[in-house]
This record gives C-alpha cells, sequence and structure tokens, in this order.
C-alpha cells in the first residue's frame, strides 16, 4: 500500500479532477461576471477546457506501473479508473456542447457547473479503492443529476423527473449504504480490496455475505437501471432536457459500470473467466 508522503502520482491520480475543479470554477466566475447575452459562450468554454482536459491528462497522467494506491489508500491509480474517467470527461464536453445552443439551458452557467461536479463525482466513483470515498462520490455524482433532471422548473414533466429520480435515488442509496455498514462490520476496514480478504478469512456463511453483497448492489443496478430497479429511467429520461437524458444515459451508466467492474474484480476473482457473459446479461437487463 502507499505511503503518507506526497509525491508526482499522488498529483497525477487526482489531475483530471483538480482539472474539472478549476474549469468549474472559471466557469461560475465567468457566469457572473459576463453579460447575460454572452452566456452561451459558457457552453464552449466548458467543452473546449475539458478536452483540453483529456489531452493533459494523456500527456503527464497517465497511470505508472507500479504500486496504484494513492491517497492513503483511498485511490486505485490504475489503467481501468483512467480510461473511464476519460470516457466521462468526453462525455460532458459533448453534452455541454450539445447544450449551448439550447436557450433555456445553455445560457445557464449553474447547468455547466453542476455537470462537471457530477462528472468530478464520476471520476472519483471509477477510482475509488475505499467504501467512503466510493459512497462520497456516488452521491457527489447523483446530487447534481437529481438537479439537472428537474432544471426546467416550469416543465411539469422535468420537475417530475427530478423529483422521482431524487426519491428513488436516495432509497437506493440508503439501502447500499446499509450493506457497506455491514461489510465494514465484518471486515473492520472500509478499503475494498482489505475487506475482501478479511472477510473470507472470518469465514463467514456465504448466504449472510452474498445477502450483504445483495443491498450493496441494489446501488449500482440502479445506477445501471438493471432490472429490477429500472423503473425510474422512462420517467426520467422522458422529463428531464434532452442533453441531460444523453448524460444520464451514457456517462453516469458507464459510472456504475465502473464500479461495478472493481468491485466484481476483486469480491469475486475465481470468476472472472465468465466476466463477458455476467457483463452481457446486464446488458441485456438493461434493455
Amino acid at each position: 500500500m502507499s505511503g503518507s508522503h506526497f509525491n508526482i502520482t499522488m498529483f497525477q491520480a487526482i489531475l483530471p479532477e483538480l482539472w474539472i475543479f478549476v474549469l468549474a470554477s472559471l466557469v461560475l466566475v465567468l457566469d457572473l461576471i459576463l453579460p447575460k447575452d454572452q452566456h452561451r459562450v459558457l457552453g464552449w468554454v466548458t467543452s473546449i477546457g475539458l478536452i483540453l482536459g483529456i489531452g493533459v491528462s494523456l500527456l503527464v497522467g497517465l497511470p505508472p506501473s507500479g504500486n496504484p494506491f494513492v491517497w492513503g489508500d483511498l485511490i486505485r491509480f490504475d489503467h481501468l479508473g483512467f480510461v473511464f474517467s476519460m470516457l466521462f470527461i468526453f462525455g460532458a464536453a459533448a453534452t455541454a456542447l450539445f447544450s449551448s445552443n439550447l436557450e433555456k439551458l445553455g445560457q445557464r452557467g449553474d447547468f455547466y457547473v453542476l455537470m462537471l461536479v457530477s462528472t468530478l463525482g464520476m471520476c472519483l466513483m471509477a477510482k475509488a479503492a475505499d467504501v467512503i470515498l466510493l459512497y462520497l462520490a456516488i452521491e457527489t455524482t447523483s446530487i447534481p443529476l437529481y438537479v439537472l433532471a428537474g432544471f426546467y422548473k416550469e416543465d411539469d414533466k422535468s420537475t417530475e423527473a427530478g423529483f422521482k429520480y431524487l426519491l428513488f435515488g436516495a432509497m437506493t442509496s440508503a439501502i447500499m449504504l446499509f450493506g457497506f455498514s455491514y461489510l465494514f462490520g465484518f471486515a473492520g476496514t472500509t478499503n475494498l480490496y482489505e475487506m475482501v480478504n478479511r472477510v473470507a478469512q472470518n469465514q463467514l456463511s456465504p448466504f449472510l455475505v452474498y445477502g450483504v453483497l445483495a443491498f450493496v448492489l441494489v446501488g449500482f443496478a440502479f445506477k445501471i437501471s438493471a432490472f429490477p430497479l429500472h423503473f425510474w429511467a422512462p420517467d426520467v429520461y422522458t422529463g428531464a432536457p434532452t442533453p441531460i437524458t444523453g448524460f444520464l444515459s451514457t456517462a453516469s451508466k458507464a459510472a456504475g459500470f465502473a464500479v461495478l467492474v472493481r468491485v466484481l474484480w476483486v469480491g469475486f476473482a475465481e470468476i472472472q473467466p465468465y466476466w463477458v457473459y455476467i457483463l452481457r446479461s446486464l446488458m441485456l437487463a438493461m434493455r
């Protein structure tokens, strides 16, 4: 595991997140100082800034071949998290570009800031190696999306979409946190990689362990709208602004898959050869 002293790898591990944070702050400042008739440029600033962030990350932020654990073992800096982070950032850049020409959406600086904060949370979801950081990252991703789904306050369908997404998201987050608390009680640690080993060493009943994991998987299934937790998707996708619907159905689902892949890879390493069939079944369940 990683040490406590700062090194360049620790900076590289959170470079995309730092870039997104700075870009969100810039957009917020520009929203305050630019005239109303020039706010459409915020979409271009957001999109170009995110594309530049991808370029900088590819140049100086690639994961090293050594120890992947950084920041007190909270983050696993590997190629899985890096590739998914680039995917999230590209999805946010495309969404910002598509939104820039929409009158009620593209001229609102708070829209771009909320989307950037959600993207930051997605990047942390893909890299989290600790259940505390994972839960905080999921909430950082979800809460701005609740607001964005109901962004058209004068539209009843958009308001309904945001409210339903909030209710179902809060319910599944609570169930997932309940499962995390049990796993912590079994293992005595919140580190995802140590947790699996300690639970195995305690020789707990498989029915008990898999029952607790079912609570955790509820939250993941909601994020990717897999059966039977897909019932929220039609109403939310219909009522949310069109660019946000695209963002939810691509980047947000990819974030759920990133977490699911990491958790299954750690917790169920013995079934790695069957992963193609498992992921294919999940994708069929999402249709």
